[in-house]
């Protein structure tokens, strides 16, 4: 159970996915479930694994790793980018090999175009093709803590940069990958990995703050318990989601390289096709499908009470 220790209630989780029943979230169940079986192939595939990762030459394909504040549309940017730039990425069913991402996706990764959906629950995407935060990797030097930013030592840097040449080597093409807590850790990735671009996506932090309120009640089943990268649990909720909120602003402030191109949530909502290709210009990465990119609505509206909404604008604006 030590994967799930960042949720204090995955019993109650469970039961109000049953209750409201969203697909993404139905779906990593049953990915919890199959994780158990393929953990047989896992281990039997770990050889291979090793074979791959000594044998692999240094790469020049880009890698671009999309980090900002929890719910501040880092999945959608993420699904966006995975759809319609020509790049591979860590997918749902990379997941279930903890110990041979590798090899397993050597075996049964495609990255077919049009397989992505746009359905997601608090970072879990649908579809056994769509792409995953990948804690499945990023663990392997991090921790199981998804909130308190871990400390890369130099063996962890070098085996970061070993990995993604092996990926690169295995799919020769641009990486995509998205998960928050590398919000905190892009100096040492900026050093680990050759070619890396970070995709920093803004959003107005009174919309993350109010998204942040109700990730609590809905994963961790209380508003007094902290949920994402620099949550803080047992004090007043809005006063620890707009620390969390502005800490992760300060993280980016001070860390963000020089070359990491900064997007705003609600312009990709306004105008995805141009936001889209104007990443994958500045990362050299090969568009494909952008023709058929809609306009989406943002979803900033108001769904706390008035008394709260009033408090985070008058910290957060």
């Amino acid at each position: 159970m030590s994967r799930y220790t960042n949720f204090r209630d995955p019993l109650g989780l469970l039961k109000r996915i049953g209750r409201e029943r969203p697909p993404a979230a139905l779906e990593g169940m049953a990915r919890i479930a199959l994780g158990y079986p393929a953990s047989l192939i896992d281990r039997i595939l770990v050889r291979r694994e090793k074979t791959l990762l000594d044998n692999a030459p240094g790469s020049s394909h880009p890698v671009l790793l999309v980090v900002g504040a929890p719910r501040s549309g880092t999945t959608l940017t993420h699904q966006l980018l995975t759809t319609h730039c020509v790049a591979s990425y860590f997918t749902n069913r990379n997941s279930l090999f903890v110990r041979a991402p590798l090899a397993a996706s050597s075996l049964w990764d495609s990255f077919p175009a049009g397989s992505i959906t746009r359905r997601s629950f608090y970072g879990l995407t649908r579809g056994w093709d769509s792409p995953n935060d990948a804690f499945h990797i990023w663990n392997r030097w991090f921790g199981e803590d998804r909130y308190t930013p871990a400390q890369l030592t130099p063996q962890a840097m070098e085996e970061i940069g070993r990995f993604f040449d092996a990926w690169r080597a295995l799919h020769p093409m641009a990486v995509i990958n998205k998960n928050n807590r590398n919000t905190a850790q892009m100096p040492g990735l900026s050093k680990s990995i050759a070619g890396v671009r970070f995709v920093v996506v803004h959003r107005d932090p009174v919309y993350v703050a109010q998204s942040l309120i109700e990730a609590r009640q809905m994963v961790q089943g209380s508003t007094d318990i902290g949920w994402g990268l620099a949550a803080r649990s047992g004090g007043d909720p809005v006063e620890d989601v707009v620390r969390q909120v502005q800490q992760i602003g300060a993280l980016i402030e001070n860390d963000a390289p020089t070359r990491a191109i900064h997007i705003d949530y609600e312009h990709l909502c306004e105008d995805p096709a141009t936001v889209i290709k104007t990443i994958a210009e500045e990362a050299s990465i090969p568009l494909r499908n952008l023709g058929d990119v809609l306009p989406m609505k943002p979803a900033n509206t108001d769904r706390l009470g008035r008394p709260l909404l009033d408090r985070l604008r008058a910290e957060l604006h």
